[in-house]
């Protein structure tokens, strides 16, 4: 197995050539480069059941906390039909084994319903996983199945921001709390209503959701929780200042230097943070029909004690677990029927 840098000043950026997915030892090894960085591009690719293999040896399965609930009928009645049966259009076409933790990024369709988590069109805005939900680093994966050859991703490691800071916004950074607001699906145009409902739980799933603005990942690499979809304000600043405070912060963040693109060959895999690293579609893809990737979702705590989901969230000021926190999404809701 071979680690190089992607390019020269990305120093949580790696690339891993020679390597064996079938090997495990190779997988945990690899499996320790991707804790220890925030991008890491593999120029090799195994079947998707192997995939979820090599991630769960890493750590537990994520899925989007309101998406578990709907899967399991935690959450159920007629308010949630849709979204069930949405979720079980992005997965059908995997094996039952993978679904905790997988899904398609893809625009394959069956009957007119698409049967990836986006529609066909160009450009997904700056995101992560889950923005609103203090939780343990998630790390995903994007591996290349077909049709991928020409389009990009980027990424952009907040770290490296941070640690560029002044001491004076360092200081105000340290001190911030994000409030999180649905956004409507700003994230990317022309979603059906099913997606937008599906993407709304992704990202803010009830409005007055709270992170702190600082964050790390689970080997301690510290950077920021950028706000960009889905941000409302600041907890301690006033709507004006929050504005002006978080247009300076992306000014100070979104850097070419701190940006990588991949170009994607068909046969790779990309592994990102979710904690500090934001990743975008910037590229036009909307004419292809067949842009087919696999996204796996899981957590480090197999490799890192004290990694794992949490067990609460921040919502207007107290701490909730996360069954109450379900209670008030579900009635939120039964309130929008």
């Amino acid at each position: 197995m071979k680690t190089t840098k992607v390019t020269p000043y990305l120093t949580n950026a790696i690339q891993v050539d020679d390597i064996d997915l079938h090997d495990d030892d190779q997988c945990n090894e690899l499996g320790k480069i991707v804790s220890k960085n925030t991008v890491v591009v593999v120029n090799s690719s195994c079947s998707e059941n192997r995939l979820f293999d090599v991630q769960t040896n890493w750590g537990d399965p994520s899925r989007c906390i309101v998406h578990d609930a709907v899967v399991k009928k935690k959450l159920k009645g007629r308010h949630w039909r849709r979204l069930y049966l949405h979720l079980g259009y992005t997965t059908k076409i995997l094996d039952p084994k993978v679904r905790p933790a997988m899904s398609r990024v893809s625009f394959e369709s069956k009957n007119g319903r698409p049967l990836g988590v986006f529609v066909d069109n160009d450009l997904l805005d700056w995101h992560s996983d889950q923005p609103s939900v203090p939780d343990a680093q998630r790390v995903i994966s994007l591996m290349s199945l077909h049709g991928t050859t020409g389009s990009t991703t980027s990424f952009l490691d907040t770290s490296l921001g941070y640690n560029d800071l002044s001491s004076d916004d360092k200081s105000m950074v340290n001190d911030l709390t994000t409030i999180w607001k649905w956004d409507g699906g700003a994230i990317s145009q022309g979603l059906r209503k099913e997606q937008v409902e599906m993407t709304r739980y992704f990202f803010c799933p009830i409005d007055g959701l709270e992170t702190p603005l600082v964050n790390k990942t689970s080997a301690g690499l510290k950077g920021i929780k950028f706000p960009y979809n889905c941000w409302w304000k600041f907890k301690e600043l006033d709507q004006k200042e929050s504005n002006k405070f978080r247009d300076h912060l992306w000014k100070k963040i979104f850097k070419p230097e701190y940006v990588y693109e991949h170009k994607w060959k068909d046969g790779q895999i990309c592994f990102m943070d979710q904690s500090i690293t934001l990743h975008a579609r910037l590229t036009a893809v909307a004419k292809s029909r067949t842009r087919t990737l696999s996204r796996c979702v899981t957590y480090l705590n197999k490799l890192i004690d004290g990694s794992g989901q949490t067990d609460h969230v921040y919502y207007k000021g107290n701490k909730i677990d996360i069954n109450n926190l379900l209670s008030l999404i579900d009635k939120e809701k039964q309130k929008e029927i």
